[in-house]
């Protein structure tokens, strides 16, 4: 669980400075690279960070769900 809260955070962040690269002054993004070039993108807003934090969340769903034998 703790790594999938550490692991949503950080794609959390990376989607966001993806989406709003002006808003969010990472001091590591520079003209030769670019932190919101989308390398793919389905349905108009999936990307690789938006699967990722998918991923994560599902985790810590699945993980606090109660098991069917209680």
């Amino acid at each position: 669980m703790p790594i999938a809260a550490i692991g949503s955070c950080i794609s959390m962040y990376h989607w966001l400075l993806e989406r709003f690269p002006d808003n969010l002054d990472s001091g590591v993004c520079s003209k030769d690279v670019p932190c919101e070039f989308v390398w793919f993108e389905l349905f108009g807003f999936v990307t690789l960070p938006f699967m990722a934090l998918t991923g994560f969340l599902a985790i810590i769903v699945f993980n606090t769900l109660p098991s069917p034998t209680e």
